[in-house]
């Protein structure tokens, strides 16, 4: 998927497909997107507050946040001051990690995992900079130095974080207010049959005005939210159980094989099956 632009909209990619560093970015609203990395989330200053599946997470400025970008997300709200920066790392690397549960499971749920500042041995916001510098280096050597340095500070916040919950928040204006309830609603009830009626009935508007609305906030269509939730939904399956293809499609909401590998091939450029097996060779 196009990285959506923002005030410097080029991206620093370093060795591998997945393995890069976004430039610090600054925007009052990011469109939703997507992506199979892990994302790991510097708020150097002010205040945001990110929604990812159903729920909206306020950053804490100087603190590290962790997300699986399967799920949509982005920007509900933003101070002018807002500057943050992200490193996204494939998902398969940080499998291989091992990481403790404290820390994989909730991530592999879709939730936001954040750690409080830090200040020693250096802060987050110093580890960023520094990692950016090694990148810009360009050698194996920083490669290693900057993967291992992810896997120490990851296991530094597995002993210290908790799972974000849901904020209810108190400073969205109406419109996203009414989008974030069409989003939950469809989060919520993404493994039944839903209809665009029933999702903008949830926040009290007309399937016209709900349509539009959703499209200018997230920047994708109500259906193509909906799918890209049973999408993520079935990737988390194929990733943390052994249930079969046909079970993974029904409790997904794609009820059929079929629907599922369709979806599939259009937001992965890849089989189910395929991603399974790709998934699990990184662990062999």
């Amino acid at each position: 998927m196009k990285r959506p632009a923002s005030s410097h909209d080029s991206t620093v990619n370093f060795w591998e497909p997945g393995f890069f560093m976004e430039p610090a970015w600054s925007p009052r609203h990011r469109p939703l997107h997507w992506h199979n990395e892990v994302e790991l989330v510097l708020l150097e200053r002010g205040k945001v507050t990110v929604l990812l599946g159903q729920r909206r997470y306020p950053l804490l400025p100087g603190g590290l946040a962790v997300l699986w970008g399967t799920q949509p997300h982005g920007i509900l709200s933003a101070s002018r001051s807002m500057l943050s920066r992200s490193l996204h790392i494939p998902l398969p690397w940080v499998l291989q990690w091992q990481l403790p549960a404290p820390l994989l499971d909730p991530l592999l749920r879709g939730e936001i995992v954040q750690d409080k500042p830090r200040t020693t041995p250096c802060t987050d916001t110093a580890l960023m900079h520094h990692w950016q510098e090694l990148m810009d280096g360009n050698s194996a050597d920083s490669r290693e130095i900057i993967l291992l340095d992810i896997q120490r500070r990851l296991r530094l916040m597995a002993q210290s974080i908790t799972a974000s919950r849901h904020h209810p928040g108190h400073d969205v204006d109406d419109h996203a207010e009414a989008f974030e309830t069409m989003a939950k609603t469809i989060a919520q009830h993404s493994e039944s049959p839903l209809t665009v009626r029933e999702v903008t009935a949830a926040a009290g508007l007309s399937p016209g005005y709900g349509m539009r609305l959703f499209k200018r906030t997230s920047g994708m269509s109500i259906i193509d939210y909906l799918t890209r939730i049973r999408v993520s939904s079935a990737q988390r399956l194929l990733v943390t159980s052994d249930l079969k293809i046909s079970e993974i499609a029904r409790q997904s909401g794609f009820h059929t094989v079929c629907r599922l590998y369709i979806a599939f091939q259009r937001f992965c450029n890849q089989t189910p099956r395929r991603y399974r097996l790709a998934m699990r060779r990184t662990l062999a």
